[in-house]
């Protein structure tokens, strides 16, 4: 629900660039034994290509992405790599490439650096999904391709082309295209995602403890024509209609934990809550800043209302 400036995951490649100079060996190997299988010569340039790029084929950011992305476009259309036809070549690109080890070796200990632990499109839960190999039960990170592998089968391990999602997210939206960037060229600007409570509604439900009192908004920047709002693909009005209860405990906590109950805490235990994230922390369970709210799921939610009622302030 927010976008990461390029700059962090550049830092992050960076401390692991070990472990993705491994990988990269490691890939390379494997496409050498597949080039000697090959005898469709589309085929046979798309994996070349694949091998041109080098480690930049995991470590390039969105925008070399996209000037790649023209490139295997003249090789193999996307239309056609999609088709049935290419099932099997697509299929062996995509396990050669190690898509599907990285989802349980390194992608827990990349999007941990990161600070993804949520959703990026629905901040409702986890990404973390099991499965089951060998009459074992694995964690693994569930991610949406932003370019997706059924077209681009060459982008499934690339860092940039990955959006750490939960499993329901990721099968509704499949291929279809949305008005979001989890990466962005800039500095970190604030979500154009917000959650906001109707008017009166605090006070009313201070007088009846009816929780059908607590209504609340989900806005979004206006949807693109030929692209899909986040409301009616991901259902995230419907999703949060569920958690009433959480907002009718913030509530209750704006009322308990009143500013003089907080300066008497700061004042008693200087330390521990000078920091005023800390404080947001403690008072709503989650974190509040902006840029941290992939860390958890709701923070968004939670953070958005706990502010406009008052529980908590923000810089």
């Amino acid at each position: 629900m927010i976008s990461i400036p390029n700059k962090n995951i550049d830092e992050i490649i960076f401390l692991l660039q070990e472990d993705i100079s491994k990988y990269h060996k490691e890939i390379v190997a494997s496409l050498d034994n597949l080039s000697v299988t090959l005898i469709n010569p589309d085929e046979i340039e798309y994996v070349k290509h694949i091998k041109s790029l080098g480690v930049n084929l995991i470590t390039a950011n969105n925008s070399d992405l996209n000037k790649y992305k023209n490139d295997f476009d003249r090789i193999i259309d996307p239309i056609k790599m999609k088709a049935k036809s290419k099932k099997i070549f697509r299929d062996e690109i995509i396990s050669r490439l190690g898509y599907s080890s990285l989802r349980t070796v390194f992608y827990p200990k990349y999007f941990q650096k990161v600070g993804i632990k949520s959703c990026v499109y629905c901040n409702s839960q986890l990404t973390v999904t099991i499965e089951r190999k060998k009459k074992q039960l694995q964690a693994k990170f569930q991610v949406d391709h932003y370019l997706p592998k059924i077209k681009y089968p060459c982008f499934s391990i690339s860092l940039f082309n990955l959006y750490p999602v939960c499993a329901n997210c990721n099968n509704v939206k499949g291929v279809k295209q949305i008005k979001f960037n989890l990466y962005s060229n800039t500095e970190a600007n604030p979500s154009p995602f917000h959650f906001k409570l109707a008017t009166g509604c605090q006070a009313k439900y201070m007088l009846t403890r009816n929780l059908e009192d607590i209504e609340f908004k989900f806005t979004e920047p206006p949807p693109t024509k030929g692209i899909e709002s986040f409301d009616s693909l991901f259902a995230i009005q419907k999703i949060y209609d569920t958690q009433k209860d959480v907002v009718a405990e913030l509530i209750l906590k704006a009322v308990s934990y009143n500013d003089a109950y907080k300066e008497m805490l700061a004042n008693s235990l200087p330390k521990m809550f000078q920091d005023k994230s800390i404080v947001n922390r403690l008072l709503t369970g989650t974190y509040t800043d902006e840029k941290d709210i992939h860390k958890r799921p709701m923070s968004k939610f939670i953070s958005d209302i706990a502010c406009q009622i008052g529980l908590i302030k923000k810089d």
